[in-house]
């Protein structure tokens, strides 16, 4: 008999402070297979796609009401902030 001990590592995430609330957000090398293969779907998609997607992503980890009180350029320094913390893993987008 074979046997497979998975020792799962712990997940890693982006702090993300708004206001006076902290929230942690999963960087790409500790998200779900699903997850990241649908990141991977989304690259060649229009932009206005991919921000949706983007969008629906955080608010699995951050409120929907926090994220509609973000101006676009806050959307973009969060996901450029998780997009270089991610790459930090060694992992990239689609990759698991």
């Amino acid at each position: 008999m074979s046997e497979k001990i998975l020792n799962r590592k712990p997940t890693e995430v982006l702090k993300v402070k708004i206001d006076d609330k902290s929230y942690s957000v999963p960087l790409a090398g500790s998200l779900s297979y699903y997850d990241a293969k649908a990141f991977s779907q989304i690259s060649d998609k229009p932009v206005m796609e991919q921000l949706d997607f983007a969008i629906s992503f955080f608010t699995k980890y951050i409120p929907q009401e926090v994220i509609e009180s973000l101006t676009c350029d806050d959307l973009k320094e969060i996901f450029v902030a998780w997009s270089e913390a991610s790459g930090e893993t060694g992992q990239k987008l689609g990759e698991s």
